[in-house]
């Protein structure tokens, strides 16, 4: 189920609350987003990034969970078909990617990477042109000591990294001691849909939609009554009791066995569409 048809019947079933202007859509987003990391890995797929360091900061959209592992990397080249090239040289990406950093050489044929062991290439399609970009992977970051190591997997292997260029993990947001590079991530994040909103898995019962409906549902009377109306207080505290009820079993419908088939489907294609992306040389990863 997509957010925004999430949002829908919140609103239409608060209609009153709504049309008095009293339900706002970045705190149901944010509701939704962090009770339902709750369920944890039972909903999580994985994603994977080549990220651009800017003032030792890189910030992970909202649907980030934890960390796989992150690697130093650099630029090699990048591959363009000839006959396509003209298409992409006036357009916003190619004056912001390729000529004003001029970190990439042009390469001449489509494996420019072969000469390196541990390479990966990243795929981009700008006006329906694909472009390769390769990177030589160098090693992986280090984490800094008192990061609460809850924001990674458990094997994680920077757990583990002599490196010299470290990072710790403040919320959503990584912080580096360098100011500039390119980092190699892979990090387990909720599903979203094309405009990067959170898409709810759809279990065989739908307990996890009902239960996270009646967690909103409080935490939006909740906020009313203490700044608006204290009449809606008996009404909150019902969507409460409602939502306790139902967690345990929409955990329960949430690990792999209780997602529907079409959830499965799509969690599945989401992560090919993920490799895809990243075409990884890499020994021991894929």
């Amino acid at each position: 189920m997509k957010f925004r048809e999430f949002l829908a019947e919140i609103k239409s079933s608060l209609r009153k609350y709504d049309n008095e202007g009293l339900i706002d859509e970045l705190s149901v987003k944010m509701y939704l987003y962090d009770e339902i990391k709750r369920f944890g890995n039972n909903i999580m797929i994985d994603y994977e990034h080549v990220i651009n360091v800017e003032k030792g900061f890189y910030t992970f959209p909202l649907n980030f969970w934890k960390l796989n592992f992150a690697y130093i990397c650099e630029p090699i080249g990048y591959y363009v078909e000839e006959e396509r090239k003209s298409s992409l040289q006036k357009s916003f990406f190619w004056k912001e990617t390729i000529e004003k950093t001029r970190e990439w050489d042009a390469c001449g044929n489509i494996d420019c990477g072969n000469s390196k062991e541990t390479v990966i290439v990243e795929n981009l399609y700008f006006n329906d042109t694909e472009v390769k970009f390769y990177y030589d992977v160098i090693e992986p970051l280090r984490i800094v000591r008192n990061m609460n190591r809850e924001k990674c997997v458990g094997n994680c292997i920077n757990f583990h990294s002599n490196s010299e260029n470290e990072l710790t993990i403040v919320g959503r947001t990584l912080q580096f001691n360098f100011s500039e590079g390119r980092v190699y991530v892979s990090y387990k994040g909720l599903m979203v849909d094309e405009n990067g909103d959170i898409e709810i898995p759809e279990t065989q019962h739908s307990r996890l939609k009902a239960y996270l409906m009646n967690f909103v549902k409080w935490k939006i009377l909740e906020e009313i009554a203490i700044n608006e109306d204290g009449n809606v207080i008996n009404l909150a505290m019902n969507f409460r009791t409602q939502a306790e009820k139902l967690f345990g079993e929409a955990l329960k419908e949430t690990k792999r066995e209780g997602l529907t088939q079409d959830s499965l489907t799509r969690i599945k294609n989401r992560n090919r569409l993920t490799m895809l992306a990243h075409e990884s040389i890499f020994p021991g990863y894929k």
